[in-house]
């Protein structure tokens, strides 16, 4: 059991790629009020070989099957803050491009208004690394969640769907993710800057919500994204859809299709 006050640190071992607990220091600035009857996990992602902050990594939850509870990106900084709705054993990972995705062991938190101070430390991927190469095989795997995930075969969408290959040849002009959606000229699909972040109207009406691996993302940081996280975009549009009816902009990460 974590408790409140001490600060552990998981990494990824960078030899054997295994993890492993490091110094219990205490992170006393980084301990925020916890939100009534809800546990707060907050903490830094750093590198472990250099001590360097890791920005806008990609930090989840997962319960004990290893299914999404929810998420969180790190700030620029490095600095996240990640709320559980009910006491349980969970595990934390993170995804960032260049690092090796890590998963802590599994982690109870029973207090249920406890703040939890954890570091979480990620091992660089080796360099020169191939490219990664998506069979046929591992493609049809892919469409086959997306279908089951939205309830149609994305190959029958208006909207082509966007693949990590597609993102790469515009990553030059799209600086962000609002960028991405520009340049896919869609028709039907505007965007619009307000005081809350990018709104995706259709035709003019109502913006279509963004999703990031099923969880809805907030309209102010939907900018903040960092792009080389996400492997495919699947834009539907109204009544596409029985589970998106209103339409969606569904973004997938690597980690949603393992």
């Amino acid at each position: 059991m974590i408790t409140r006050g001490e600060t552990p640190c998981w990494r990824h071992s960078g030899t054997a790629r295994r993890l492993a607990v490091a110094m219990v220091t205490v992170l006393s600035t980084l301990i925020l009020p916890a939100d009534a009857a809800a546990q707060v996990v907050v903490g830094r992602v750093v590198d472990e070989g250099d001590g360097r902050v890791v920005a806008t990594a990609l930090v989840r939850l997962l319960d004990e099957e290893g299914e999404y509870r929810s998420f969180v990106l790190a700030d620029s900084v490095g600095l996240y803050r990640l709320v559980i709705d009910e006491p349980g054993e969970y595990f934390l990972s993170v995804e960032r491009i260049g690092y090796v995705p890590f998963r802590s062991p599994l982690l109870a938190f029973s207090i249920a208004d406890g703040t939890y101070p954890i570091d979480l430390q990620v091992s660089a991927a080796p360099l020169g690394l191939p490219g990664l190469t998506v069979t046929a095989e591992q493609r049809a795997a892919g469409d086959q969640r997306i279908r089951l995930h939205v309830g149609r075969n994305p190959s029958s969408l208006r909207i082509p769907l966007l693949t990590r290959a597609d993102i790469e040849n515009h990553i030059d002009k799209a600086r962000d993710f609002e960028h991405v959606v520009r340049w896919t000229d869609t028709p039907s699909i505007t965007v619009k800057l307000t005081t809350e972040g990018p709104c995706f109207q259709y035709r003019q009406r109502h913006c279509i919500e963004v999703f990031l691996d099923g969880f809805h993302v907030n309209p102010e940081v939907v900018n903040t994204l960092p792009l080389d996280i996400v492997e495919s975009v699947v834009i539907l549009l109204p009544n596409e859809s029985i589970v998106y009816e209103a339409g969606a902009i569904l973004l997938f990460t690597a980690g949603w299709f393992r």
